[in-house]
Order: structure tokens, then C-alpha cells, then sequence
């Protein structure tokens, strides 16, 4: 999953959650890698647009010490918990969760608990400075 992702400059992530219509994703200024490791997040931060109902948008800010994760079998991942896919990103392993690395939950439920999710459909663009 990491070749579909990998990207040298910075990234955003957008996410549709399969079920609810919700978008969320992230924006990170570093480049991913696949090193199975924790990597900074300044200029970070992950975001919900709500769902097909209803608007609820949600902006949570890089705060802590690490902020990004890149693993071979992983796809874009923010934070310890905060909001990850995993190598089947259709499957219902990926997940947000409320972490001490960014402000705010921001899915409905994952303020008190990890909430699992599967992925409708995603795209990771890269950001080129001109």
C-alpha cells in the first residue's frame, strides 16, 4: 500500500468513510516514508467535513511530539491513534481516535474510544511548491 502513497513533499489526504458519506483526512507539510516509525508533525493537521447530513466540521491541530506515521503495510496515518488506514484500508481496521498529538477527535464517538471505519474511496495528493 506505501507505493501508493509515498510522496516527497507535502501531502493531503482525503478520505470518504464507507456507510456515512464522511470526509476526513489530513495535511502534512513532511514527506512520508515507510521506516516503521514516528516521524514530526509541525504544520500538521487532520480534519472532518461532516457527513451526508450534515455539515459538523471539525479542524484538529498538531500538537504533540509525533504527528505522522509511515510503515510498509500502512497507509497515511496521523498521530499515535488520531487517524490511520491500514494495508486493507477497505476492511474495517482503519480508525480515529482522540490522541495527545492533535487537538481534537474528529469522528463522532472517537472523542472516548477508538472508532473503526472502512474507506469508501481515497485520495492522496501531493503538494508542489512553485
Amino acid at each position: 500500500m506505501y507505493t501508493l502513497y509515498a510522496i516527497r513533499n507535502p501531502g493531503f489526504t482525503v478520505i470518504k468513510v464507507k456507510g456515512t458519506g464522511q470526509l476526513i483526512g489530513g495535511y502534512t507539510p513532511q514527506s512520508w516514508h515507510s521506516r516503521d516509525e514516528s516521524s514530526d508533525g509541525e504544520g500538521s493537521f487532520i480534519f472532518s467535513l461532516g457527513d451526508d447530513k450534515a455539515g459538523n466540521a471539525k479542524l484538529s491541530k498538531f500538537v504533540g511530539r509525533f504527528g505522522l506515521y509511515g510503515g510498509p503495510d500502512d497507509g497515511p496515518s496521523f498521530g499515535e491513534r488520531a487517524m490511520g488506514l491500514t494495508k486493507d484500508f477497505r476492511d474495517t481496521y482503519n480508525y480515529c481516535d482522540k490522541d495527545r498529538e492533535y487537538e481534537h477527535a474528529i469522528m463522532p464517538g472517537s472523542e472516548n474510544r477508538m472508532v473503526h471505519f472502512s474507506v469508501d474511496e481515497y485520495e492522496v495528493f501531493q503538494i508542489i511548491k512553485r
